[in-house]
């Protein structure tokens, strides 16, 4: 392979791992459900409902097969996808461009269950967007050393926003998480008024601890809703007079606004750790003048790419 060519692989290493997981766990059920029925009565229901754990375990080896031979290459010629997205039931994707054909990329990552996972956006000449997939879960880091040769031939999509427009925007990341996570705190609150009226907790000199309990899940969804609702608006944008960020944090959801000329800072740091991305900017005295989550915002991994480009203009 030469220097302009470059394969990532469905990672061989995270296959074996689950293989060996699925293959221990089904063999644990299995042998806990031999048992049972060889020297326990009357338990063909226990070992019926034990039995239906088994088809998460045949889905991992169903799942390893679908996506172990996927590929994504890079060459001279323009870049080819044969991939599958990380769906309960993985849908294969499948497409070649030609440079030429292709304006700008992005590579982004998220989490899910521990499991560091990659997506893939690819835009047009016209800078629409062609492709746009969430990538299965065992492609490895490798995907990390594709951008390399991807940015021999084109640019990771802020540069190519600011380039082209003179201004470029991180926008809020499009999440469900919030939403998902305050309508379980509103189930779980609605759950227990008809448990806590049969029970007689709202009679008595004890009804006020329900009442503050329900209270106390109402209100935490609420708090959700509201982080979810605010954290979508949040942007940073970089134009030509300089750094506006509209952000809010993780923590009690704090809000920053607030815009930096270039002329107003020195030093600019971008700390990340995994997917969290936290922007820095000091003055010549070294004292800190912004700092504020990033990690809510898309591209927020090419953020320091995107300032060292800029200010070392």
């Amino acid at each position: 392979m030469n220097n302009n060519e470059y394969t990532v692989k469905t990672s061989s290493a995270r296959m074996t791992e689950i293989k060996i997981v699925a293959a221990l766990g089904l063999l644990t059920l299995l042998f806990i459900i031999y048992m049972l029925m060889k020297d326990v009565e009357g338990c063909e229901w226990l070992s019926l409902f034990l039995g239906v754990f088994t088809l998460p375990i045949i889905w991992l080896f169903y799942y390893v097969y679908k996506v172990k031979d996927d590929t994504i290459r890079v060459d001279q010629k323009g870049i080819t996808l044969d991939v599958h997205s990380d769906a309960i039931i993985p849908k294969r994707h499948q497409a070649s461009y030609q440079w030429s054909e292709l304006s700008s990329y992005s590579i982004d990552v998220r989490w899910e269950a521990n499991i560091r996972c990659y997506g893939i956006e690819l835009y047009g000449a016209d800078e629409s967007l062609l492709r746009e997939i969430k990538l299965q879960s065992l492609m490895g880091d490798e995907i990390w050393e594709l951008e390399r040769y991807l940015v021999k031939h084109l640019l990771p999509k802020p540069l190519y926003d600011f380039n082209q427009n003179g201004k470029v925007t991180f926008p809020a990341k499009r999440s469900k998480t919030y939403f998902v996570l305050c309508g379980v705190f509103f189930l779980i609150t609605v759950a227990f008024i008809p448990w806590f009226v049969v029970e007689g907790f709202f009679v008595g000199e004890d009804s006020v601890y329900a009442y503050i309990l329900l209270g106390f899940f109402f209100l935490l969804g609420l708090f959700i809703l509201y982080a979810g609702v605010v954290s979508q608006r949040d942007s940073l944008t970089i134009d030509s007079e300089g750094i506006e960020v509209d952000v809010h944090s993780k923590e009690l959801c704090k809000h920053t606004k607030q815009k930096v000329g270039y002329d107003s800072f020195e030093y600019f740091q971008v700390d990340s750790s995994v997917d969290e991305y936290q922007l820095i900017l000091k003055d010549k005295d070294h004292k800190e003048i912004l700092s504020c989550n990033c990690s809510n915002l898309c591209y927020a991994n090419y953020l320091e790419m995107v300032l060292k480009v800029l200010l070392t203009e």
